[in-house]
């Protein structure tokens, strides 16, 4: 077997780890989360071209990488049909963000510095973070394909960045 062989035979396993047993998107305790919340798992998220991130990540918070993740599913019937679910330890942030964009894959960036002002609150689209502050704490990324959010809680409210 060549050495290209190997290196696609090792990403193909390793992609196929990322994604529970039965086509499922989230692990088994996710499922469970996203029913309470009154959501499911985004069905074909991974049916896109190119490598995407899973919808979900763990050990969002400080902690245990077990303690707390983060999640998208979907609410068919809602206005704003995506739901960023945040599981585990608390923070001063609700527990969940409505969306209405297509989710992407999610990452958390750790000692990333972002100025705020290029932030705006989800709660007040018109409202950005303040000026002449950072990030100082874990930003979770939503990526696909290059483009996606940046979502950070600062003083109890979400602020969103987007990018491309």
């Amino acid at each position: 077997m060549t050495w290209r062989r190997c290196l696609i035979t090792s990403i193909f396993g390793l992609a196929m780890t990322t994604v529970p047993a039965h086509g499922q998107t989230l692990p088994e305790p996710l499922m469970e989360a996203a029913t309470d919340k009154g959501c499911s798992e985004v069905s074909s998220f991974f049916k896109r071209p190119g490598l995407v991130d899973p919808p979900y990540v763990l050990g969002y918070l400080s902690g245990d990488r077990e303690s707390s993740a983060a999640f998208w599913c979907t609410r068919p019937n809602a206005e704003e049909k995506y739901l960023l679910v945040i599981v585990g330890q608390r923070n001063k942030c609700p527990a969940a963000i409505s969306w209405q964009n297509y989710p992407g894959g999610l990452s958390v960036i750790r000692g990333g510095k972002m100025k705020l002002s290029g932030f705006f609150y989800r709660d007040n689209v018109r409202e950005t973070g303040p000026a002449n502050s950072y990030t100082k704490g874990p930003i979770l990324r939503s990526e696909y394909d290059g483009t996606g959010e940046h979502f950070y809680c600062h003083e109890g409210r979400w602020l969103v960045q987007q990018f491309h």
